[in-house]
């Protein structure tokens, strides 16, 4: 077909196939690249690149909401940070273990332990969310020219 339309002919080297699908069941985009080389050799090497992802978490309700219970969560660890953390220190010293011995204990442990992975989920999430484009910027944008989706994708 592609020779019938004179798209390739005996000097062509490579065929690029780029395009992008959405599948509304699951929210999920994907970035597909297929890549044909010919060579002079006459042999053909095929090289592909499919990537799902999903470039943006603000495009539905339940998305939005999952977003809010993420800042309700990240109020209640402000809390522990702020508020029980000092007050575990001052009943920790007023019994004589003061310091780090203050949270060598079940409930030390355990709120430094929510602390911690709270704030790296969050800062995940919000690193490989928020700094992408948004979908609908990005439909534009294609519309006018073409746009190859793949660096959404990384």
């Amino acid at each position: 077909l592609l020779n019938e339309q004179k798209w390739i002919d005996r000097q062509s080297r490579m065929i690029v196939l780029s395009f992008a699908t959405y599948n509304p069941i699951f929210d999920f985009w994907c970035s597909c690249t297929f890549l044909v080389e010919m060579p002079p050799s006459g042999v053909f090497f095929t090289k592909y690149w499919v990537q799902p992802f999903r470039p943006n978490m603000d495009e539905t309700n339940a998305e939005t909401s999952s977003n809010y219970f993420d800042y309700l969560r990240f109020a209640i660890v402000l809390y522990i940070f702020l508020f029980v953390f000092p007050a575990h220190i001052v009943h920790k010293t007023n019994n004589h273990k003061a310091g780090l011995w203050a949270f060598v204990n079940l409930t030390g442990i355990c709120d430094m332990i929510i602390i911690v992975f709270f704030y790296v989920a969050f800062a995940y999430r919000w690193a490989l969310f928020k700094l992408n484009k948004k979908t609908l910027d990005v439909v534009n944008e294609a519309q006018t020219r073409f746009y190859d989706f793949y660096d959404l994708s990384q």
